[in-house]
């Protein structure tokens, strides 16, 4: 009899009273599921979803330039690390393609010439840096950074994007 109360015990401590949120294990499963991304796939939707969310914050301007809650709520929708970077002082990036990009940028605004958006493989295509420069971008502007991993990319696309990306051969 003790032996079964001990049973009962631990079969009712095993139950979890909270609710299995199937929709995100459904989603997880989704993510998870296997893919194969070339090369080519990786740079198109890395370069899709960065228009989409430097699109997103340049609406929001000026106040999302300081809202880093809304920086990092729009950077996780999409699996990426955003982040507004200024033209004053070029010598502050850290990373030296970002410091690249925004000589570029500086030049581009202070010769007036169109600054257009760009996309960087980093890390021998470990991560993406797209970067837009902002809609008032002038000496004194500056642009977005979003940074883009390979992994959030391949975990985040859906077969369906795959195959629309699809080259014939």
């Amino acid at each position: 009899m003790k032996s079964l109360s001990v049973f009962l015990l631990f079969a009712l401590a095993a139950c979890n009273p909270q609710k299995l949120d199937t929709g995100g294990m459904a989603q997880e499963m989704r993510d998870r599921q296997p893919k194969h991304v070339t090369p080519s796939q990786l740079a198109t939707l890395a370069d899709e979803w960065g228009r989409q969310l430097a699109d997103s914050l340049n609406q929001r301007l000026p106040v999302s330039r300081q809202d880093t809650a809304l920086i990092g709520k729009l950077g996780r929708q999409y699996g990426a690390e955003a982040k507004f970077m200024t033209l004053r002082d070029l010598s502050a990036q850290p990373d030296p393609k970002v410091r690249e990009v925004a000589a570029a940028y500086h030049y581009a605004a202070t010769n007036r010439l169109p600054a257009e958006p760009n996309l960087q493989k980093l890390d021998g295509g470990e991560y993406w840096l797209y970067t837009a420069p902002t809609a008032q971008s002038d000496s004194t502007g500056g642009f977005w950074a979003i940074r883009f991993s390979r992994k959030n990319i391949i975990l985040r696309v859906d077969v369906k994007t795959l195959n629309r990306l699809k080259t014939p051969e």
